[in-house]
C-alpha cells in the first residue's frame, strides 16, 4: 500500500539548492567588494607614487640650486637638512610660499592637511637622511654643506568599504616613499658656458664655426637665461655623440634655434637646467718655487725644439711676471705646473710647442694665472711655425685613440696639459687613469680676466694663424668677486670670463677636452672642433631619483 505523504528527501533537496545558491552569491559578492576595495588601494598607491616622485625631484633640483651657490629663482622655501611635514605649511597652492616638495605634491593631489581619524585625508612628510644605500655621499665640499639626500613620504587616509566591515575601519592608509640626491657623476661636456644672467652667452661673430666630434649624449651646455644667448656662426654636432650621429645642445634660456645649426641625429633643447661647474672641487695650486730662467738657444732636435733657428726652453714653477713669446721665437715648455702672477702672451709670429724633458714627470703642463692675468695670443701667434707637430704625440700614451677626425699634423701652437696628478687623468686604477690629459688653463675664479691682446680685453683669448691644439681642458670661470678662489656661492655679478677664438683667414683649433667658460666669442674666420676625453676627469653635480 503506497504512502500519501510528501517525500522529505525532495523538500530538504530544494532548501540544500537554495541555500548552497545564498553562500555562493555571497562569496561573490565579498570577491567583488574586495576587488573593489583592493583595487581603489592599488590606484591611490600608484597616484600617490607619482606624487612623491614629483616632489622629491622638485626638492632635490632645488639642492642642486643651493649646491651651486642659489645664482637664481625659485626660492625653495625649506633648509635641506630640517625635516618637516606639509601639514604645518598648509595652504601649500602658492609657490612663492609653500616649500618646493609640498608645494609639487598639492599639484598632484596632495594638499597634506593633516592625517584625520576616520576620514578620507592625506599627509606628506620631508625628512634628509645622511646616506642612501648603494649611493656614494658626495664630499661635503661639493655641496657646500648642503644635505646631499632628501626623502618624501606622502600618507594617503583612503576609504575602504566591505573591508572596512572585517577590519573595523572605514579608512586605510597607502603609503609612497620617494628618495633623491644630488650626487657626483663622471662627466664633461666639451662646452660648457657657465653664465646664468640674461645675456648672449655664445657669440659666433666673425664666421664663427664650432664643431663637436665624439664625447657624450650632450655637446653644448649653455646656463644663460636669456632667449637670444646664441648669436650667430655655424654649430655643427652632426658628428658628436658615443656613436658620431650627433650631440645635443641644451640652452637654459628658451632659446629659439638660429643660426646655421647642423644637429645630425641629435636636437636642441630649450629650457634646460642649468649644469654645475664639474671643476668646483678642484683645488687651486699651491705656489711653487721659483722657475728656473728660460734656456735660450736650445739646439734642434733637443727636448723637443723643432726649430732649426734654436728654441726657446721654458721651465715650470713661479712667474711673478707674464710668461711673453717674442716676434719669431719658438718657445717649448717642460712639463710640470706653471704659476703665474700676470699672462702668457705669444706676439705675432711666435710659436709654442710642448717640450719632451722630464720636467715634473706629468708629460705635460698646466698654466695657473693667479690674478688678473690669462692666456693672450696674437691672432697672428703659430704662423711661422717651422714644422708641423704630429698629433699621435697629443695623447698620453700609445694605447690612447686619438680622434681620427684630426689632420696627421698642427702647423700652428700646441700645448698638452698633464696626464697624471692633481691636474691630470683623475681616473686612476681601473679605469685607466693617466690615459688622457688633464687640465691645461686654470684661472683664478675670484678675479674677472683681461687681456692686452684679445679684442675688448675681457680674455682669455686662443687661436693664431693655421692650426692649433689644445689637448686638455680650458678652464675659465669667475665665481667670485674677490675672496677666496672658491667655485661654490658664485656671486651673480661674478661670471665675468669671455674665452675669446680669433685668428685669421683659415686658422682652425682644436680641443682634446673641454672648454669651461662664462661665456665664449669668436672674430676673425675662427673655428672650434672639440674632441670630448674618452675618460672625462671631471665631475658633475646631478640631481637624481634614487628610490
Amino acid at each position: 500500500m503506497k504512502s500519501c505523504e510528501p517525500s522529505v528527501r525532495a523538500t530538504e533537496g530544494g532548501q540544500t539548492m537554495v541555500f548552497v545558491v545564498l553562500v555562493l552569491s555571497f562569496f561573490l559578492l565579498a570577491g567583488a567588494a574586495f576587488a573593489v576595495d583592493l583595487s581603489n588601494l592599488w590606484l591611490h598607491r600608484q597616484i600617490a607614487q607619482e606624487a612623491a616622485d614629483s616632489a622629491c625631484t622638485a626638492g632635490a633640483m632645488d639642492m642642486l640650486e643651493l649646491a651651486q651657490g642659489g645664482v637664481g629663482p625659485p626660492k625653495p622655501n625649506f633648509v635641506p637638512g630640517t625635516n618637516f611635514s606639509c601639514s604645518a605649511t598648509t595652504p601649500n597652492t602658492n609657490p612663492t610660499n609653500a616649500p618646493v616638495p609640498c608645494w609639487y605634491a598639492a599639484a598632484n593631489g596632495y594638499s597634506a592637511n593633516g592625517l584625520a581619524a576616520g576620514s578620507p585625508s592625506n599627509e606628506v612628510k620631508v625628512t634628509f637622511p645622511a646616506t642612501v644605500t648603494g649611493v656614494a655621499t658626495p664630499p661635503s665640499t661639493s655641496t657646500v654643506g648642503i644635505a646631499p639626500f632628501i626623502q618624501v613620504n606622502v600618507i594617503d587616509r583612503v576609504q575602504s568599504f566591505f573591508m572596512g566591515l572585517i577590519r573595523g575601519s572605514k579608512t586605510m592608509d597607502v603609503g609612497a616613499l620617494a628618495t633623491c640626491g644630488v650626487v657626483q657623476v663622471p662627466g664633461e661636456v666639451p662646452i660648457l658656458l657657465l653664465d646664468p644672467r640674461n645675456e648672449n652667452a655664445a657669440d659666433l661673430s666673425g664666421s664663427g664655426n664650432i664643431s663637436i666630434y665624439g664625447g657624450g649624449v650632450q655637446g653644448i651646455q649653455i646656463n644663460s637665461s636669456s632667449t637670444n644667448a646664441i648669436q650667430k656662426g655655424t654649430i655643427d654636432l652632426s658628428q658628436g655623440g658615443p656613436n658620431h650621429t650627433g650631440s645635443y645642445l641644451g640652452v637654459t634660456g628658451a632659446t629659439p634655434i638660429c643660426c646655421n645649426f647642423k644637429p645630425g641625429a641629435s636636437f636642441w633643447d630649450m629650457a634646460t637646467a642649468k649644469m654645475p661647474d664639474p671643476l668646483a672641487t678642484l683645488p687651486t695650486p699651491a705656489k711653487p718655487g721659483a722657475a728656473l730662467p728660460p734656456t735660450a738657444m736650445v739646439a734642434n732636435g733637443v727636448n723637443g725644439c723643432q726649430d732649426p733657428g734654436k728654441c726657446t726652453e721654458y721651465h715650470p714653477g713661479y712667474y711673478a711676471a707674464s710668461i711673453s713669446i717674442g716676434v719669431n721665437v719658438t718657445a717649448i715648455f717642460d712639463p710640470g705646473l706653471y704659476y703665474l702672477d700676470g699672462s702668457f702672451t705669444a706676439a705675432a709670429n711666435s710659436c709654442v710647442r710642448p717640450s719632451t724633458a722630464t720636467g715634473d714627470g706629468s708629460l705635460g703642463t698646466i698654466f695657473y694665472f693667479n690674478g688678473t692675468g690669462t692666456v693672450d695670443f696674437d691672432a697672428n701667434s703659430g704662423k711661422s711655425c717651422p714644422t708641423a707637430f704630429p698629433t699621435s704625440s697629443l695623447q698620453c700614451t700609445s694605447t690612447a685613440v686619438v680622434p681620427p677626425n684630426l689632420p696627421g699634423g698642427i702647423s700652428g701652437n700646441v700645448l698638452v696639459a698633464p696626464c697624471t696628478g692633481t691636474y691630470g687623468d683623475q681616473l686612476g686604477g681601473s679605469e685607466a687613469g693617466g690615459e688622457q690629459r688633464g687640465i691645461l688653463f686654470f684661472q683664478n675664479r675670484s678675479v674677472q680676466a683681461t687681456s692686452t691682446k684679445c679684442p675688448g680685453g675681457n680674455g682669455p683669448c686662443w687661436g693664431g694663424d693655421g692650426s692649433s691644439a689644445a689637448a686638455g681642458t680650458m678652464y675659465f670661470h669667475q665665481c667670485v668677486t674677490g675672496g677666496s678662489d672658491t667655485g661654490f656661492n658664485c656671486s651673480s655679478s661674478a661670471y665675468g670670463d669671455a674665452f675669446l677664438m680669433h685668428g685669421n683667414s683659415g686658422s682652425a683649433s682644436f680641443v682634446i677636452g673641454a672648454v669651461i667658460t662664462d661665456q665664449i666669442l669668436f672674430s676673425g674666420n675662427s673655428s672650434l672642433t672639440m674632441d670630448l676625453n674618452t675618460n672625462p676627469s671631471g665631475k658633475l653635480l646631478k640631481a637624481s631619483l634614487l628610490q
